[in-house]
């Protein structure tokens, strides 16, 4: 798995990709818009330099796409993706009539992801992050985490932050994704015990005392809250000191959390 490279294979299908939201019909208002944020709000570059002619733009994404850091065309897909969910249908020349900015969006989302498990990357393009999970299960885990229900809305905001901290390149934020996923977990269990003030131990208790939730697993829980939060823990940034946080983990963490957070809302129905 290609996990912090890109080879040109990959590179070239993702600039295929990009090339036909960006330059073909480069006369769209919805290829201007995107253009333009692109130039401004990614290569941040002047505006009154941005290049209207679509060969010399092309010339440019080719430049960063092709020969740039590994992380350039995934980055360019975060930001792509950003203004694809924004775009008003009556603006859109992307699918059928009636079709919104998130069937666009979808659309995006299910090419890139084609292009990257095709060139065996280690990414995925998820809610608009290129994230470094490739199993098909984990990925609908915390997809579902992130559209939750009203009651449930700061559980997803919270793993909204994991993933995008555990994104971010090319230096992720492992600790503090560690941190956005147990408080997803937290913010979960203080609604199905009915206690918005609860820390997550103490939810947990009432949850294993009003038996919603077996002893061992609730244990189980517990601690791994308390790992989080102990003498050198994750959740203190004053005693991170003492843990080391990597890839691994932080992944292991978005994930279990997110199945935990799942399983949480479905209990509460």
């Amino acid at each position: 798995m290609q996990l912090e490279e890109a080879d040109n294979a990959l590179r070239g299908d993702l600039y295929n990709i990009l090339f036909e939201r960006l330059i073909e019909d480069p006369y769209s208002d919805v290829r201007e818009e995107l253009r333009r944020a692109v130039w401004t709000r990614e290569w941040h570059l002047p505006l009154d330099a941005l290049v209207y002619e679509p060969a010399l733009f092309c010339k440019e994404l080719k430049s960063r796409v092709l020969d740039g850091p590994w992380y350039g065309p995934y980055d360019l897909i975060e930001r792509v993706s950003s203004v694809l969910k924004d775009i008003p249908v009556f603006d859109s020349p992307f699918g059928d009539e009636g079709e919104d900015a998130e069937t666009e969006y979808d659309s995006f989302e299910e090419s890139v992801n084609e292009a990257l498990e095709e060139n065996a990357s280690a990414y995925r393009l998820i809610s608009g992050c290129v994230v470094p999970i490739a199993d098909d299960c984990e990925l609908q885990s915390v997809e579902e985490s992130l559209g939750l229900a009203a009651g449930f809305l700061e559980a997803s905001r919270h793993m909204e932050n994991a993933l995008e901290l555990l994104s971010h390149r090319p230096n992720p934020d492992y600790a503090n994704s560690v941190k956005e996923s147990i408080s997803a977990v937290e913010a979960a269990c203080r609604v199905v015990a009915g206690n918005e003030k609860a820390v997550l131990s103490d939810a947990l208790k009432k949850l294993r005392a009003d038996g919603r939730v077996h002893p061992a697993l609730a244990d189980g829980w517990v601690k791994i809250y308390g790992f989080t939060g102990d003498e050198g823990g994750i959740r203190h940034a004053s005693k991170r000191e003492g843990l080391h946080v990597d890839f691994c983990l932080a992944k292991y963490m978005l994930v279990s959390c997110s199945a935990f957070v799942n399983y949480l809302v479905q209990m509460d129905r």
